[in-house]
C-alpha cells in the first residue's frame, strides 16, 4: 500500500498522461469530424445562437441532449471553434472517467489497484479512440464510474444520517444525469440493483437495513428528478421513446440467458483478437486489448476465481462487466464497442488485480519490479504507436466514414446536393454549418455540410 502523498503524485501523472492521449493533436487526429459528431456541432451551434436548448434532439435517429447542450453552453461564453469545443469536451470527459475509475477502484480495493486501473484506462486504445471522436458515448462511462463511486461511498458511510442521505442524493442525481447521455447507460440499472442487494445481504443489523432503505428512497427520488425532463419529453413525444426502446432492446435477436452469456464471451474474444467490426471505432485492430493487457486480465481472472470470488468488490466488477455487454446483446449488436464501452471499466480493474497478483507471486524482487516497470512502459509506447502512428494514418477509417455519410444522406434529405448533407428541423430559420469530414485521399478537400432548415 502506497503512502497518500505518493498516491496523489502518481494519480497526477496518470491524469496528465490521460490528458496527453486525449487532447494531443486533437485537430489532426482523427482527421476531421465523423458524421454524428458533425451533427452534434450543428445542433450545438444553433442552440448557442438561439439560446434554445432541448433535452432530446429527434434528428439523426434521436439523441439525448446533455452532451450537445454542454457544448452549446461553452460556445456561448467562449469564442472557440465548434470543432475544438466538441473534441475538448469529449477528451476531458475521458480524463474525468480515468479519475473516477481511480476513486472507484480505490474504494473497492486499495490505492494500488486504483492507480493501475486508471493507468490502464488512460492508455487503452478503446478508451482513447472514443475520447477523441467527439461522441457523447464517452459520457456514459464517465457518469457510470462517478455515480457508482458516490453510491458505494453513501452505502458505506457510518457517520451522521444527514451526510449519508446527501451522498445518496448526489449519487442519484449523477445517475439521473447519466440517462441523458447514451443508450449504453440503460444497463446500469442492473448495477444499481445488484449493489443494493449486495450491501443489504452482507449487513444483518436492522438499524442499518433501515438506513439502506432511506438511502435507496433518496437515491431513487433524486434520480427521478434528474431524469424528469427527459421523461416528460418522452411522454409528450411517444415516438422518440419507442425509437429509443427499439434501439436498446431488439427482442427478436435475444436468445435468452445462455445466448447472452455466449455473446459476452464471443465479444471479449473478438475484442482481444480482431477489434470492432467498424473501422470508425478502430475496427479490425487487436490493439483494443493488447496481448500483455489480455494476459493481465487473465491473471486477474485467476485471482478473482481463486481468492476473491466471495468478496463484495468482485461481485461489483462482475456486475459492471455483465451490464456493459447487456446493452449490446439486447440491441442485437454484441460487437458494437460504442455500446459496450463501460465493459472497459471492469476489464481495467481486473487487469490491475492481475498485475498485482503476478507481482506478489514474484515476491517483490528487483528484477520483477524492473520487468513490471518495463511492461507498463511498453504498454504506453504500444498505445501511442497504435493510435497516433498506425491507425490514424490508415486509409480505411477515411473511406468508411465517407461511405457512411453518403449512405445516410439519401434517407435524411429529399434533395441531392453536391456535397454530403443532412437536413434538420429547427426553429431559428435556415442555417448552414460546414465542418471538416473524414474523406478518402482523392476527395480530402470535400466537407460535410450540416444544413438546418425549417420543417
Amino acid at each position: 500500500m502506497l503512502p497518500p502523498r505518493t498516491c496523489l503524485l502518481l494519480l497526477t501523472l496518470v491524469l496528465l498522461l490521460s490528458i496527453f492521449f486525449n487532447l494531443f493533436e486533437m485537430t489532426y487526429v482523427p482527421n476531421g469530424l465523423f458524421f454524428d459528431a458533425a451533427a452534434y456541432s450543428a445542433d450545438a451551434v444553433i442552440a448557442s445562437k438561439s439560446n434554445h436548448y432541448e433535452v432530446f434532439y429527434s434528428e439523426n435517429n434521436g439523441r439525448e441532449g446533455l452532451f450537445i447542450n454542454m457544448q452549446a453552453v461553452v460556445m456561448r461564453f467562449a469564442s472557440w471553434p465548434p470543432r475544438s469545443v466538441l473534441l475538448a469536451l469529449s477528451g476531458l470527459s475521458g480524463t474525468a472517467t480515468v479519475m473516477g475509475l481511480y476513486f472507484l477502484a480505490s474504494r473497492l480495493y486499495n490505492c494500488n489497484v486504483g492507480l493501475l486501473s486508471s493507468f490502464f484506462l488512460s492508455i487503452s486504445f478503446w478508451h482513447v479512440a472514443f475520447s477523441r471522436f467527439g461522441l457523447r458515448a464517452i459520457q456514459a462511462a464517465m457518469f457510470t464510474v462517478w455515480f457508482l463511486y458516490v453510491l458505494i461511498a453513501a452505502l458505506e458511510y457510518r457517520g451522521s444520517r444527514r451526510k449519508g442521505l446527501l451522498l445518496a442524493a448526489l449519487a442519484g442525481f449523477l445517475y439521473g444525469l447519466g440517462w441523458h447521455t447514451y443508450i449504453a447507460f440503460r444497463s446500469t440499472l442492473l448495477v444499481v440493483t445488484g449493489v443494493y442487494l449486495l450491501y443489504a445481504r452482507d449487513d444483518t443489523c436492522w438499524a442499518r437495513l433501515s438506513e439502506y432503505r432511506w438511502k435507496a428512497i433518496t437515491f431513487a427520488g433524486c434520480a427521478s428528478l434528474a431524469f424528469l425532463p427527459l421523461g416528460l419529453h418522452f411522454l409528450s413525444v411517444p415516438t422518440d421513446f419507442i425509437k429509443r426502446i427499439a434501439q436498446s432492446a431488439d427482442l427478436q435477436t435475444f436468445s435468452g440467458l445462455y445466448g447472452a452469456c455466449r455473446e459476452m464471451i464471443k465479444s471479449l474474444i473478438f475484442y482481444s483478437t480482431v477489434g470492432d467490426w467498424e473501422w470508425l471505432y478502430g475496427g479490425a485492430s487487436p490493439r483494443y486489448l493488447a496481448v500483455p493487457f489480455v494476459l493481465l486480465v487473465a491473471a486477474g481472472g485467476v485471482w478473482v476465481s481463486s481468492r476473491g470470488r466471495h468478496q463484495r468488490s468482485t461481485s461489483i466488477i462482475i456486475l459492471l462487466f455483465a451490464s456493459g455487454f447487456l446493452t449490446g446483446t439486447l440491441s442485437g449488436a454484441p460487437f458494437h464497442s460504442l455500446r459496450t464501452e463501460t465493459v472497459l471499466l471492469s476489464v481495467c480493474m481486473t487487469a490491475a488485480i492481475g498485475f498485482l497478483f503476478l507481482a506478489d507471486l514474484a515476491g517483490g524482487r528487483l528484477p520483477a519490479k524492473a520487468t513490471g516497470a518495463l511492461l507498463l512502459g511498453v504498454l504506453v509506447l504500444q498505445s501511442y504507436y497504435g493510435y497516433f502512428v498506425d491507425w490514424s494514418h490508415r486509409p480505411q477509417p477515411k473511406r468508411n466514414s465517407a461511405r457512411i455519410v453518403w449512405r445516410l444522406r439519401g434517407p435524411l434529405t429529399p434533395y441531392r446536393p453536391k456535397s454530403p448533407s443532412m437536413s434538420f428541423s429547427g426553429r431559428t430559420g435556415p442555417r448552414r454549418w460546414t465542418f471538416p469530414c473524414q474523406r478518402s485521399s482523392s476527395t480530402c478537400s470535400r466537407t460535410l455540410a450540416c444544413r438546418r432548415k425549417d420543417a
